[in-house]
């Protein structure tokens, strides 16, 4: 409701020719932020009681003083000094629009700080490999494993309006022979086309091991429902929606889902700050030069000056040099469990399975995963453990991560050192 109320009010204001004609040129650099700055232009003129109009056939005297108002009315309010600035920001795009600037500078205390942001940390191996193992679908998997590893922004893998995103043939070494997708090379490339980039440049990142597994079994699924893949396919593809591809908004929506399934709060961009901190970790240890992080994180550094202008063409000995300081890195970014016993948290996360089921509430699954439940309490809770059906097998805790990859679905746990799974679909 919230959405279509948005898409009125946009509607709304476009009617305006010179609103229109501002809007439409700011969008030719970021659809985003044309949107964004329609909201707050409109949400400042409701706040102040002018119209766009009016506000820009102030003189810039008068125009200063409601600046400064508005600015002194969300401080007394609390907003953080960042959300003003961000308001000023669409604005001002507005007036600038207009031939009007402000000589004398409006001051907003605060402006560089993201109280939200403050006292995010960035999650762990571990953490990440339980949001996989929470995650919903093997699609699901793929797309946080595409930020959490290839350092990807949701922009990437689907755009704001699910026109275009990562498509097959973007993965250059990615096989698809029968019903079986392989790829013949490990790690694997992942070229970025100019028109995915927040930069509109090109540049490549790498898929780990651990990535390609789920990516191997997830575009698996989709052949073995018949589905026909080419070049040109959708790498992650949309549920119940007409469009192509996922947008932006919608990748946000899968990792959030499987990020609050894990019970983690985290934005779904603190994915990709894992996969800078962890780079940067192997960077520190030497197993990577500087540039290369730069680059694989889609910022324009030296790499990008040195080879976009040769229309991206970067050296085949170079190409694989980069390749093998991924792999060097890799260790870093791995989630995957040791190949011994599986660890208490892989434990917890699978037993909380087994309460869902049974109808116990949120707060009982939360004290599992906290550790709040003790041995014998976890044990009469699982004394009465499921039947395996005809296609569901049960296996060992430490085989599920496995499995998982190659297409099975979680069920629920058997007992403390075992879970049910059912085979994927032939």
């Amino acid at each position: 409701m919230a959405r279509f109320e948005r898409s009125q009010k946009k509607q709304e204001r476009l009617a305006d020719p010179d609103l229109s004609r501002w809007y439409h040129n700011v969008a030719r650099g970021a659809q985003v932020t044309a949107d964004v700055y329609l909201r707050r232009l409109g949400a400042f003129c409701e706040q102040m009681g002018v119209t766009p109009k009016d506000l820009a056939e102030l003189p810039e005297p008068k125009v200063r003083d409601v600046l400064l108002d508005f600015v002194t009315v969300e401080e007394e309010k609390r907003h953080a000094g960042s959300y003003i600035r961000s308001t000023l920001k669409a604005v001002k795009s507005w007036l600038t629009h207009n031939g009007k600037t402000l000589t004398v500078p409006v001051h907003v205390r605060g402006g560089e700080d993201t109280p939200t942001l403050r006292n995010e940390q960035v999650p762990t191996p571990e953490e990440i490999h339980r949001v996989l193992l929470n995650a919903r679908l093997p699609r699901d998997r793929v797309a946080v494993l595409l930020m959490a590893h290839a350092g990807f922004r949701p922009e990437v893998l689907g755009n704001y309006h699910g026109s275009d995103g990562l498509r097959l043939g973007d993965l250059p070494e990615l096989e698809i022979r029968g019903k079986r997708a392989h790829f013949s090379r490990v790690p694997a490339m992942i070229r970025v086309r100019p028109e995915l980039s927040k930069n509109s440049h090109g540049y490549l990142s790498w898929a780990s091991a651990e990535l390609c597994g789920y990516i191997e079994a997830y575009l698996g699924e989709r052949l073995a429902h018949h589905e026909k893949l080419a070049l040109d396919s959708d790498l992650i593809h949309p549920e119940k929606t007409d469009k192509r591809f996922l947008t932006s908004i919608n990748v946000g929506d899968v990792i959030r889902g499987s990020v609050r399934r894990a019970r983690f709060s985290w934005r779904p961009y603190v994915l990709r700050a894992y996969f800078d901190t962890q780079m940067l970790l192997a960077e520190s240890r030497g197993k990577i030069a500087h540039d290369y992080r730069v680059y694989w994180m889609g910022h324009k550094g030296s790499m990008d000056a040195r080879y976009t202008t040769n229309k991206g063409r970067i050296p085949k000995e170079l190409l694989e040099d980069m390749r093998a300081a991924y792999s060097r890195a890799e260790p870093f970014l791995s989630t995957e469990a040791s190949k011994g016993a599986p660890t208490e948290e892989t434990l917890r996360v699978i037993v909380s399975g087994l309460l869902k089921s049974k109808g116990h509430d949120d707060k009982k699954v939360a004290e599992v995963l906290e550790g709040k439940i003790t041995g014998e309490e976890l044990e009469k809770l699982l004394k009465s453990g499921s039947t395996p059906k005809p296609e569901e097998h049960a296996f060992q805790t430490d085989e599920v991560p496995d499995l998982l990859r190659a297409g099975w679905t979680f069920v629920a746990p058997l007992n403390g050192s075992m879970a049910v799974l059912r085979a994927p679909t032939a």
